[in-house]
């Protein structure tokens, strides 16, 4: 009885069973790999779940492809943590175990576009568009890519032909009517945003976007539209998501130090 009470303790938390296997083998790799994936990322410690990822990267009975998921990890959360260079060191070493690795490709776009290295991103995630063909994320985000290089034209065909396929990828819808905005199409925008924020009441960049639209084209309307606004939300809410997108690289293309001025007292 008394082994089988320590054995359920030792079971008890994802934490608890991964600690317990490293103190049993200290050897293997994988009670280390998993101890990072499965506590330490999820709870936020990401310097833990770091000196874990690498010490399984060190241990023996690692397969290629494990090896490849720890790098990989690794490059997540250096992104996370901003620190792109060291994500993209990462994702790359990721990349030479298995080139063909779907979520390495897409974690070294993301980290590329954070980079501001647009050309690079766009070949990977045209990669990805022909590899997945039926996935609307990669073409999504193709066409947010289009919007980062100033290409609005290809921009629009690329969101368009997504939201046709699904008029309920609150992504494309998102960027589609933050575009027609910038393209100066006020009315389609407008009612994109509209049908976003429809699809998508608790979202507070859905409200943000339709915000700004106001803000570049109607100081009236956009008063109005704020006040309406606040009666379910925060100013300091609204004010934090705006301040945390100004450092997003993939938030939506708006104008934020004018939002931030038109929230501040």
């Amino acid at each position: 009885m008394g082994l089988t009470i320590h054995r359920n303790q030792d079971w008890r938390t994802e934490e608890t069973f991964w600690t317990d296997a490293i103190q049993k083998s200290p050897g293997i790799a994988r009670p280390y790999h998993n101890l990072a994936r499965d506590h330490y990322e999820r709870v936020g410690d990401y310097e833990t779940a770091l000196k874990l990822y690498k010490t399984a990267l060190n241990k023996r009975d690692l397969r290629p492809d494990h090896k490849a998921y720890s790098y990989n990890n690794i490059a997540s959360l250096y992104y996370k943590m901003s620190e792109y260079d060291t994500a993209l060191e990462y994702v790359e070493n990721a990349l030479r175990i298995n080139h063909q690795y779907e979520v390495a490709l897409y974690n070294k776009c993301l980290i590329l576009i954070s980079m501001g290295q647009m050309i690079e991103a766009e070949t990977i995630v045209k990669l990805l568009m022909e590899r997945y063909q039926s996935n609307l994320d990669y073409r999504a985000l193709y066409g947010f890519v289009l919007m980062k290089m100033g290409r609005n034209n290809d921009a629009e065909s690329q969101l368009g032909a997504v939201v046709d396929t699904n008029p309920y990828h609150l992504t494309a819808l998102m960027h589609f009517g933050v575009l027609q905005g910038i393209m100066g199409n006020n009315v389609e925008a407008e009612q994109i945003l509209i049908k976003l924020i429809k699809y998508s009441p608790s979202k507070l960049m859905s409200k943000i976007c339709l915000l700004e639209l106001y803000r570049s084209t109607d100081e009236r309307t956009m008063k109005r539209y704020l006040a309406f606004i606040l009666k379910t939300h925060e100013l300091r809410d609204l004010k934090k998501a705006v301040e945390m997108s100004k450092n997003d690289h993939l938030a939506p293309l708006l104008d934020y130090d004018s939002l931030d001025a038109v929230l501040s007292p």
